[in-house]
């Protein structure tokens, strides 16, 4: 009888690991938005979750616990979640969804889409900011130079220019003003939460200023910094991302490191404590990708089963794994 049990549970496992080791829900790509992520699968399918209002339009006030399909009319589409909005795009054209649906002349590099909760910018080719607020026009308002990369959030929104590297961020409400950030000089990523930013150096360092109340810099204090400084016990960073409040790391081993707030558990450390120093992500190894949204987070893994797990707050699905409760540890997203 014994045996027989044993041989039942062993089946069992074979049965789930089948299951999830599915190469049509392999996922290849992952974003997020405020209270929305989205994911490209290796079939070529799209999919979101979470608040369905910043997928398919503004009256749609309802949640999304578990993906859906992504509106797409493209061959070979790519999908970016930011913000209140979701944008699709291939190589001849682009259009916007979520908080306002318009077809857009820009012709925007795949990873330099953002949204905030009233603008959607995106770098054109030649590295101009183009942003668009409820118009059916794009409109090129932002400083003169071109930039490299950028990132925004409903206050502020920083780039890195094209010739001097150096970091120059403004007021994403008024998409106006300059403000160069020293030190940041020769900076290859920046990265703007709700009231603090962070910008990687070329050599793999992260620094990070502005508001420090829940330890979102990663110094080891709760003070907030008008200058950039550096995220203690961080070397060899190959990304990174940041939340409203909290922010994460991949490093060149391919662990994940979070810090800052974990109201929701976005550090996935099974608590509810915020912590001012990166700590790794525990059972997380080979993560490929990482999507922070404003109090969640998501990752895409390069194991057998290239999943995408999701945890932190998910009272509109953005877990995506069929619930609406907070997850404190990550929880595999159900396509």
């Amino acid at each position: 009888m014994r045996g027989t049990v044993s041989l039942l549970l062993l089946l069992s496992v074979a049965a789930c690991s089948r299951k999830r080791h599915d190469p049509d829900k392999f996922v290849s790509r992952i974003t997020a938005g405020h209270a929305h992520a989205c994911a490209e699968l290796s079939t070529g399918r799209l999919a979101c979750w979470g608040d369905d209002r910043a997928v398919h339009g503004a009256d749609r006030a309802v949640s999304l616990p578990s993906p859906v399909e992504a509106p797409a009319e493209m061959k070979k589409p790519t999908i970016v979640a930011s913000g209140d909005s979701t944008m699709v795009f291939d190589e001849t054209s682009s259009k916007l969804f979520g908080r306002f649906t318009i077809e857009t002349p820009l012709r925007a590099r795949t990873s330099t889409f953002h949204g905030n909760s009233s603008t959607a910018c995106a770098l054109d080719v030649g590295g101009i900011l183009q942003c668009t607020r409820e118009t059916a026009a794009w409109l090129i308002t932002v400083p003169t130079f071109a930039f490299k990369a950028f990132a925004l959030s409903d206050t502020r929104a920083c780039g890195i220019t094209n010739v001097s590297e150096e970091v120059h961020c403004f007021d994403a409400e008024q998409v106006k003003g300059d403000t160069r950030i020293p030190g940041l000089e020769g900076s290859i990523a920046v990265g703007v939460g709700q009231s603090f930013a962070c910008a990687l150096s070329k050599g793999r360092t992260l620094s990070c200023w502005g508001k420090n109340d829940v330890g979102q810099l990663g110094n080891g204090s709760t003070i907030e910094q008008a200058r950039p400084v550096r995220v203690v016990g961080l070397e060899g960073v190959h990304s990174f991302a940041l939340g409203r409040s909290h922010a994460c790391a991949i490093l060149h081993d391919w662990t994940l490191w979070c810090w800052g707030d974990n109201t929701h558990g976005e550090l996935a450390d099974g608590t509810h404590e915020p912590n001012g120093v990166p700590r790794p992500i525990p059972g997380l190894f080979d993560v490929a990708e990482i999507a922070l949204g404003d109090d969640f987070t998501c990752v895409r893994t390069n194991d057998r089963d290239h999943a995408a797990r999701c945890w932190g707050k998910n009272d509109r699905g953005q877990a995506g794994d069929g619930t609406m409760l907070d997850r404190a540890v990550p929880s595999f997203v159900k396509f």
